[in-house]
């Protein structure tokens, strides 16, 4: 006679923070590791007594800036999959403010503290890119690994087994770059996205 034996596995409830346009580009894998509900409206804008009832948050390419009274509420962190190698690249268009300042690229993730890309991080990693590579490439390259470093910590982080070091411990505070900042630098290159990495270096070596 068979016996049947139920999992004792319990199934992990994952909130998935994103902008519409972006889902297809996470959803998926993500669903392996769990029930996910997906929101693209602005967390803070829902009522403050909503309860959540979730194990973990992700961030993805997800604009709007979490208010810190609301992530005190919660009784789960939030980890955001960021394309550069934090502390270097904070804000918007990182890929190309590292590439301009000289700043390593790679990718992070890292826990969502109020902050623009401030929390601590779980992973980070450094990735030599060819000069070669536009910067719409070099996105495509980083977000991957970014990705990488979430799925292959993500049971570590849920579990407490993978804490979170400052930022402060890999080196000091880099600025912050803001959307029109980083529109009025890309405006100087009329190849926007499609603008290859050796282009970038030629252009700053040219204004020092």
């Amino acid at each position: 006679m068979a016996t049947r034996i139920r999992s004792q596995v319990r199934v992990r409830r994952i909130l998935l923070l994103t902008r519409q346009e972006s889902v297809t580009e996470i959803l998926a894998p993500l669903t392996k590791f769990g029930e996910v509900t997906v929101m693209t409206d602005d967390l803070n804008e829902i009522r403050p007594n909503k309860k959540f009832n979730f194990d973990i948050g992700v961030s993805y390419s997800y604009a709007p800036i979490i208010h810190r009274h609301l992530l005190d509420q919660m009784s789960f962190k939030i980890v955001n999959v960021h394309p550069t190698f934090l502390p270097f690249g904070r804000g918007i268009y990182p890929i190309l403010w590292a590439a301009v300042k000289g700043y390593p690229q790679g990718a992070s993730i890292h826990q969502i503290d109020g902050g623009i890309d401030t929390g601590p991080i779980y992973a980070r990693e450094e990735i030599l890119l060819d000069d070669s590579n536009t910067l719409e490439q070099c996105r495509a390259i980083l977000i991957s690994r970014a990705k990488f470093l979430l799925f292959y910590n993500f049971n570590s982080i849920i579990d407490g087994k993978l804490l979170p070091i400052n930022q402060n411990a890999f080196g000091p505070p880099q600025q912050y770059r803001s959307r029109n900042e980083g529109l009025q630098l890309l405006s100087k290159f009329p190849k926007k996205w499609e603008t290859t990495l050796k282009e970038i270096q030629e252009f700053v070596t040219k204004i020092q």
